[in-house]
């Protein structure tokens, strides 16, 4: 005798179901984990391009520097030439850093031996 009706056709509706939950389950855990380790590298990032900063601004001083601003806009190629205090970060870091917590720059004013390291301005 001939069977009428047979499974090997493929997934029931049932069976798709369960696995449409299953995967909705995994992306509810896997989401929120992903977002916090991207926040969690963002700010590890920005303590990185900080200290980096402040140990470019400690050379400067120690080399003679005076008081200065250096604002020169994320990813500024270092100047080689000719330089005037507010260029001098140039003999320190190859490129200036970008603030990855906001998506923008870093300002450094040097004033009285004083190094603060502040964000600057968004793209």
């Amino acid at each position: 005798m001939k069977k009428l009706l047979s499974n090997d056709r493929g997934f029931s509706l049932i069976e798709l179901l369960i696995c449409l939950a299953i995967v909705a389950v995994i992306a509810l855990v896997a989401v929120p984990a992903y977002r916090g380790a991207i926040e969690k590298a963002q700010a590890v990032a920005f303590d990185r391009q900080v200290a980096c900063l402040q140990l470019a601004a400690e050379l400067y001083l120690l080399d003679g520097g005076g008081d200065t601003i250096w604002a020169p806009g994320a990813g500024a190629e270092a100047w080689r030439g000719e330089m005037e205090p507010h260029d001098a970060w140039g003999e320190y870091l190859e490129k200036w850093p970008e603030n990855p917590l906001q998506n923008g720059d870093f300002v450094v004013v040097i004033e009285g031996g004083r190094i603060e390291i502040t964000p600057g301005r968004e793209h």
